[in-house]
């Protein structure tokens, strides 16, 4: 049995080592390669990284986003899922892109200056004890600092306190994690409800229209208007729930382009634009 363990392990590194997908003969292999994967190829060849890997998220490696700090950021991180990202997502070469890009993440640029701070600290705190106290090189041997006096002590400080508040922090930490996802889950939610019940509502003025002597030109006419106006509700909403300077002259125009002027000036003038609408 052990004799035909080794076998079978010689075996994947020997079709491994050849270069085959698996259990895959080679020339089944290459039947199968699209002009998807000749590009992914491609672009991991220019960029050095190894081409031994299945799905590969390295196509994208020149083209990552530079993703800038603090409040910037948030129009980049409104992405919806597809099927290809999360494709992207569960594979194992990822952590190389990340990594990569590890210089261009957003929360990269929002910590630096807390990890930067933190760590200059530790470095000092270590720098002066050894100065002050002794150190220990790689060897294990213990040296005297070059400093010694009583008016420069070590600085340090007890690890009750890390040990006492440690498990009280990552309760809390939890804790404000799952609050935060329900909040958002639940506008989530909520959005997507206003968009079936607008829906429900242009469907029912469709459905229950009285065309009775009215002109199918009339019809159309007044069914667009309803339509516009709970497009106009929709879309006063979404710039409420916005930053003024992320959206305000995006939404002026598509009001201006789908609604009449002496409308949309209403609409832009009120205090309440959704309620407006």
């Amino acid at each position: 049995m052990v004799r035909s363990s080794c076998i079978s392990a010689l075996t994947c590194v020997l079709l491994l080592s050849s270069g085959t997908s698996g259990f895959v003969q080679q020339h089944q292999a290459a039947t199968r390669r699209t002009g998807a994967d000749v590009a992914s190829s491609t672009a991991i060849h220019i960029a050095g990284l190894p081409s031994f890997t299945g799905y590969d998220s390295f196509e994208r490696l020149k083209k990552l986003t530079n993703v800038p700090s603090g409040e910037d950021q948030r129009k980049l991180r409104r992405t919806v899922y597809t099927h290809d990202d999360w494709k992207k997502h569960r594979n194992q070469d990822r952590f190389i892109v990340y990594l990569a890009a590890i210089f261009k993440s957003g929360v990269y640029k929002n910590l630096a200056g807390e990890v930067i701070l933190a760590t200059s600290i530790a470095t000092f705190v270590c720098f002066y004890n050894m100065l002050v106290g002794d150190w220990q090189d790689l060897a294990g041997v213990k040296h005297a600092g070059l400093i010694q006096s009583q008016f420069a002590p070590k600085i340090g400080i007890p690890m009750t306190a890390f040990t006492l508040t440690s498990p009280s922090l990552g309760l809390l930490l939890v804790f404000r994690t799952n609050t935060s996802y329900q909040r958002w889950d639940e506008a989530r939610k909520n959005w997507g409800m206003n968009i079936n019940h607008t829906r429900d509502l242009v469907r029912m003025a469709n459905t229950y229209y009285d065309a009775r002597g009215v002109s199918p030109e009339q019809r159309a006419d007044d069914l667009n208007h309803v339509a516009l106006c709970t497009w106009a509700f929709v879309r006063a909403m979404k710039r409420h729930l916005s930053p003024e300077g992320e959206d305000e002259v995006a939404f002026q125009v598509e009001l201006y382009e789908k609604l009449p002027k002496q409308q949309a000036e209403m609409i832009i003038a009120a205090a309440h634009r959704p309620n407006r609408a």
